[in-house]
């Protein structure tokens, strides 16, 4: 063994193994009582580490010891968390392929440091004070490159079974090896092949961990899209409601106009113009050239007329043709709901405007929207957040703009500049998006 001779090293290995687990899984939902799960989990392993110890260490012994603890590590994550058995399985896994990637990958630095400043094995505190602090490096990449993705609920992406076994049996294969490799091999006269042998418990723990992760990045994709499904079905559904509602409304004022012409009498004469002019400005609306960007500025007009808000449109409307009707409505909608959120908290009713154009240049589709704001505007990633009612950062209308840019191959820019908000979106028409089936 490389490692110097530890007394305690069986011990310290379970914990190894535990904070691993732990950053993985402490963003999971808890189980009631999570507490005294745990305490109770944690004894378990406790006395059973001990009565390990009283072993005699031989291989015949040790390897299903450590079958054993994996199952118990199982049994902690299911019984402290609230999650399915086969994401207990996967948090299991990925914690002991980290604790087995970082002990090698420590393993062959001892021995290389031992090369370069030979005699520091046999000094047990430097060569254990080196060993601890390796793992205080592995801990945080480990969390970095793949524990941080893990979320509140994400349990169910982890539920691809045959992966997961996969991975399983990849890490159980290379640590029963590690240990024939290590009960056998003497890494100061056998280092060529103890380096091997290193490497290749390496390359099992990085591909069990890959394949973990990978299944869990699938498990997100699918998610996306069966909400993105989802919002679609309801944004036509909407749009389609929407549309007939306004169609409806603009016969209604047609008549309505009529209507009041000839009852008009002299002694309510102001008050039938007033009327009359705003029947006459409901009716004609803005004609962009775009259906459902005109149905946008028509939904919006009562509620911006009520905040007091002014727009100016410039906007070729038919150069958006090349855009499915939803995506047009749904992108002009979380624009114009976006600016009038931020305009709802300016005190100065003279900066209560919306700009927007949208034109054409050189084979590009260009919208441009900026309005004023008074709160402090926070980005994250380029991406701007609102604070709402209920304390927590949201983004969800950039993103779902953003992600109707990218699908016709265009961005989206956000700036703050002298307390106006700008936004800027650039579309290709020759990146026609296909009809997108959702069966």
């Amino acid at each position: 063994m490389i490692n110097p001779v530890n007394p305690l090293s069986l011990y310290t290995f379970d914990l190894e193994l535990l904070l691993f687990v732990g950053i993985f899984s402490f963003r999971l939902d808890k189980q009631s009582l999570f507490p005294l799960r745990l305490f109770v989990s944690l004894a378990l392993i406790a006395v059973y580490t001990v009565l390990w110890d009283f072993g005699d260490g031989s291989l015949l012994v040790d390897i299903p010891c450590y079958a054993l603890l994996f199952l118990l590590l199982i049994g902690l994550v299911y019984f402290c968390f609230d999650i399915p058995f086969f994401s207990a399985l996967f948090i299991a896994t990925a914690g002991y392929a980290c604790q087995h990637f970082s002990y090698k990958a420590i393993q062959l630095l001892l021995l290389w440091i031992e090369t370069m400043a030979p005699g520091v094995r046999e000094n047990a505190v430097l060569a254990n004070a080196i060993y601890f602090l390796f793992y205080l490096f592995f801990l945080p990449l480990f969390y970095f490159l793949f524990a941080r993705h893990i979320r509140p609920h994400d349990d169910r992406l982890m539920d691809n079974r045959r992966t997961i076994l996969i991975a399983m049996v990849l890490l159980i294969g290379a640590t029963t090896l590690n240990l024939v490799f290590e009960e056998n091999i003497d890494p100061f006269r056998q280092s060529p092949l103890f380096i091997v042998c290193s490497f290749y418990d390496l390359l099992c723990a990085l591909l069990a961990l890959l394949f973990l992760f990978r299944l869990f990045s699938q498990g997100k994709m699918a998610r996306e899209y069966r909400e993105r499904r989802k919002l679609w079905e309801q944004e036509k559904k909407q749009l389609q409601v929407n549309k007939e509602n306004f169609d409806y409304l603009m016969i209604l004022a047609h008549d309505l106009k009529h209507v009041v012409e000839d009852i008009g009498a002299s002694d309510q004469e102001g008050r039938v113009k007033a009327l009359n002019e705003r029947l006459m400005a409901f009716g004609k609306g803005l004609k962009t050239g775009s259906e459902p960007l005109d149905l946008v500025l028509a939904e919006r007009r009562t509620r911006m007329d009520a905040l007091k808000i002014d727009i100016t449109v410039m906007a070729d409307g038919k150069c958006l043709s090349f855009m499915r009707p939803t995506d047009v409505y749904t992108l002009f909608m979380n624009l114009l709901d976006n600016a009038m959120e931020a305009l709802a908290k300016v005190d100065d009713p003279a900066r209560r405007t919306i700009s927007l154009s949208v034109k054409e240049e050189m084979g590009l589709v260009f919208v441009h929207e900026e309005n004023p704001y008074q709160e402090e505007v926070h980005f994250l990633n380029g991406q701007p957040l609102t604070s709402k009612d209920d304390g927590m950062p949201h983004g969800l209308g950039v993103s779902s703009m953003r992600r109707i840019a990218g699908s016709y191959g265009g961005e989206i820019t956000c700036r703050a500049l002298d307390a106006v908000f700008v936004v800027d979106i650039a579309l290709d028409p020759s990146k026609r998006l296909k009809e997108e089936t959702f069966d």
